[in-house]
């Protein structure tokens, strides 16, 4: 699987107010998909957040995107990669995609 990480905007709604925020995009069977439990959490905390901390946690997704690629063999399903406490963390807006009307404006890559 393989992933880039890009800045874009983001239209949210009928206002067109942008909001800058980095995003993972994954290839997938030849197509595109930006990760987007990860861009409902920066929409939903990058108001009480800073630019740096998104791009941070940007980068440890990444580690992760890159340590289950490089593991895939030894998993029958991607979760078992993860300690069973580690799953039980994760934030609910990442454990589900929520279907959102939204507008990604690609400002370059890194």
């Amino acid at each position: 699987m393989n992933h880039v990480r890009i800045n874009a905007k983001v239209v949210t709604d009928d206002t067109g107010i942008q909001t800058e925020i980095p995003v993972i995009l994954i290839e997938h069977d030849g197509r595109i998909f930006e990760l987007e439990p990860l861009v409902d959490y920066f929409l939903a905390n990058i108001q009480a957040k800073s630019l740096s901390w998104a791009q941070k946690l940007c980068q440890g997704v990444e580690m992760l995107l890159d340590y289950m690629a490089a593991n895939y063999a030894y998993f029958s399903n991607p979760a078992d990669c993860l300690p069973p406490s580690l799953g039980v963390c994760l934030p609910e807006p990442l454990a589900k995609m929520a279907e959102t009307k939204r507008t990604l404006l690609v400002a370059e890559t890194y």
